[in-house]
């Protein structure tokens, strides 16, 4: 196989690898730009429209009071994302964006800052679970950040090595090893996001159900991150396989092959021999006949070994 077939050996493994960077390139910039496309791919969403701040006798009184006193800032929805929320308003039924917060390093949703509840104490806000639960969230949105970082990095990186696996099994060998790490981290990804966004929603939808804030997970996110999942596990499956079953020598260059070729070539410049040593004959129904023209001999000296009478 030549470069030529090395170089469609590859095109699949390399093909699924920019897929993979394309869907995780979504979720990256998802939720950050006001367009129909990014605005839609979001972790989770909090809604806050049918918000009531009347409640007695209630863990969230406390919150509900702080709920009261700014509602005029907190807004019908939030949608989180990897780096910032946007917040808008229901119109038809429609979600209508109408801002979004800068962009932040490890960010986390947090009510007390993103509903402007001023300076009261988390404690006395926040119920004992609902508190718990924002605090575990709060760690695991850390470690998705840095997750996501290096699933999307050594994404790119096996792109760029993919480039230098067509000249050699070397090469696919490195974008072998980078690609099972982005395999990973991707999958290891989705599954996190999969698992932790729930567990956050569903305690929202069961710690404050009292003033009727509700939450639900964003499917389309799901669907970028499970899809750039599959795409890096089948690309590190083809990649493996391109170690071993696509070499880019060509039959034609592989000295071997040049030797065998050189010893069927017939020699220029010797003779071979068609008949035995010394020009006997070794046939025994043959006898020798000298070279002689035997018309020159004179028949008066002709030896007759016969006579008739």
């Amino acid at each position: 196989m030549g470069k030529a077939g090395r170089c469609a050996c590859i095109f699949l493994p390399y093909l699924l690898g920019v897929g993979a960077l394309i869907c995780l390139v979504l979720v990256f910039l998802g939720d950050r730009y006001k367009t129909d496309t990014l605005q839609k791919i979001w972790f989770m969403r909090v809604d806050a429209s049918q918000l009531k701040t009347n409640i007695e006798n209630s863990d969230l009184a406390k919150f509900a009071e702080a709920l009261g006193k700014s509602a005029g800032d907190i807004k019908d929805w939030y949608t989180i994302g990897l780096w910032n929320q946007c917040h808008g308003s229901f119109k038809n039924g429609e979600m209508v964006t109408e801002g979004c917060s800068d962009p932040h390093i490890k960010y986390w949703f947090d009510p007390k800052k993103e509903f402007n509840l001023g300076d009261i104490p988390v404690d006395e806000l926040y119920s004992d679970k609902l508190k718990n639960a924002l605090d575990t969230y709060h760690k695991a949105s850390n470690a998705l950040y840095y997750i996501f970082i290096i699933a999307f990095v050594t994404t790119i990186v096996e792109i760029l090595a993919g480039i230098g696996a067509i000249f050699s099994r070397w090469g696919s060998f490195f974008t072998t090893l980078v690609s099972l790490v982005a395999g990973v981290f991707t999958i290891v990804l989705a599954v996190y996001v999969s698992v932790m966004f729930p567990i956050i929603s569903g305690a929202i939808n069961h710690d404050l159900k009292d003033v009727d804030i509700k939450s639900n997970i964003g499917k389309r996110v799901l669907a970028c991150l499970w899809l750039a999942a599959v795409f890096a596990f089948v690309s590190f499956i083809f990649w493996l396989m391109s170690i071993c079953c696509c070499s880019g020598r060509s039959p034609y260059g592989h000295k071997d092959t040049r030797r065998s070729l050189d010893d069927e070539k017939p020699s220029s410049y010797t003779y071979d021999r068609v008949g035995p040593f010394g020009g006997h004959v070794s046939n025994g129904s043959q006898s020798a006949v000298p070279l002689t023209s035997m018309a020159a001999n004179d028949g008066a000296t002709a030896y007759e070994p016969y006579r008739h009478a």
